[in-house]
């Protein structure tokens, strides 16, 4: 099965996507094999919208591609914790899915262009059947990261999809930080659609749909029906670098844990270690390298996370941080640097400080605050 010249991709995914344009370029014949119908996968998260910290010329240096046009730097960023807004130095926001707007339909016209051979509802229940060298880029799947003997964590959630009727939301973010997620909650408005996810790579209590529901009505006036449940998530959670080469196979993106183990980010990681996946193919030592230099603080960042998720009230804590964050730079440099490829610290970039050019009489009126919810 496969011929020198010949690469399988198992998974039409952003990394997927890229490696396939990256290896195509090269002169090889390329094949993805995805077990959705189409494009834009089986997840029940797409189509979605992620607001997203990225060095977008750093992703269209490395790709090659025109992918700055995809991403739309944000208008508003709101924190929300408990009903005390937090104001954040907006993020990037990225359509994914199968709609004309979204980055996997620009990547997968590219691909085609290149030649590109996708096959659609291949269902590969063992990677390993598939040639040494192959390069897996199949997501957040269960089967795979057995096969691939990654620990995982058991993710759960709800999230809503809907049109947006209201054009001044265009480019808005907003999140909540609240006790019944060790994670959080965020919302984006883009390209006509509102898209709404609560989720915790942990257990959530059975109300917590529920309370982020009247969250949501006290804090924007949103009321929404129509939630997916996301149940038993696979989320890779391990300390260890991400590695790229695992029995003769190359893994990329979310498959590899290229995520921020803090934030959850992973555009950025899927997107680099895309090309590094490719790169692979010809190269497997030099580019295990370059992924080892893509992930160089992330086991930093996981064990911050580690801790801070074991916090009773971090809730609470968090609100002191957001009020605060020049009292935690240290923790905020842990926090904020496990990006795969991000060289800036996104915490301190998109934390500025609700309190900023504050009297000290109303900072301290406002920490009386911090302790009522």
């Amino acid at each position: 099965m496969g011929t020198e010249k010949e690469s399988v991709v198992l998974g039409a995914g952003l990394a997927g996507l890229v490696a396939s344009i990256i290896l195509a370029r090269e002169g090889r014949e390329v094949r993805v094999l995805e077990s959705a119908k189409g494009l834009g996968g089986n997840s029940p998260f797409h189509p979605s919208l992620h607001a997203t910290p990225i060095d977008v010329d750093k992703v269209a240096s490395w790709t090659g591609l025109d992918t700055n046009r995809m991403f739309t730097m944000g208008n508003v960023s709101e924190t929300f914790i408990g009903t005390q807004v937090f104001y954040q130095k907006p993020m990037y926001i990225v359509e994914r899915g199968n709609r004309p707007t979204a980055i996997d339909t620009y990547l997968f016209e590219e691909a085609k262009k290149l030649g590109v051979a996708f096959e659609f509802g291949q269902h590969v229940n063992d990677p390993k059947e598939l040639p040494k060298g192959s390069i897996i880029a199949t997501g957040y799947h269960p089967s795979m990261y057995r096969a691939f003997s990654m620990p995982c964590a058991k993710g759960e959630g709800y999230n809503l999809i809907a049109e947006n009727d209201d054009p001044s939301l265009e480019g808005n973010v907003y999140s909540w930080i609240a006790p019944y997620t060790k994670d959080y909650a965020y919302g984006c408005v883009l390209n006509g659609m509102r898209y709404l996810l609560l989720f915790s790579r942990f257990s959530m209590p059975k109300e917590a749909l529920d309370r982020f529901q009247e969250d949501l009505k006290a804090t924007l006036g949103w009321e929404h029906d129509n939630w997916g449940a996301i149940r038993n998530h696979p989320y890779p959670w391990t300390f260890k670098r991400p590695k790229l080469l695992v029995d003769g196979y190359i893994l990329a993106g979310a498959a590899g844990n290229n995520i921020d183990p803090m934030g959850g980010f992973g555009i950025h990681g899927a997107i680099l270690s895309g090309v590094i996946a490719a790169r692979a193919v010809s190269n497997p030592e030099k580019a295990a390298e370059e992924l080892k230099k893509l992930n160089k603080r992330f086991t930093v960042a996981a064990l911050t996370f580690e801790g801070l998720k074991r916090m009773p009230a971090s809730a609470r804590f968090y609100r002191i941080v957001f009020s605060y964050p020049e009292l935690f730079g240290p923790m905020m440099f842990l926090m904020g640097r496990g990006i795969p490829g991000y060289d800036r610290n996104w915490c301190t970039e998109v934390i500025t400080g609700y309190h900023k050019g504050r009297g000290l009489g109303e900072r301290l009126s406002d920490l009386k605050k911090i302790f009522t919810y």
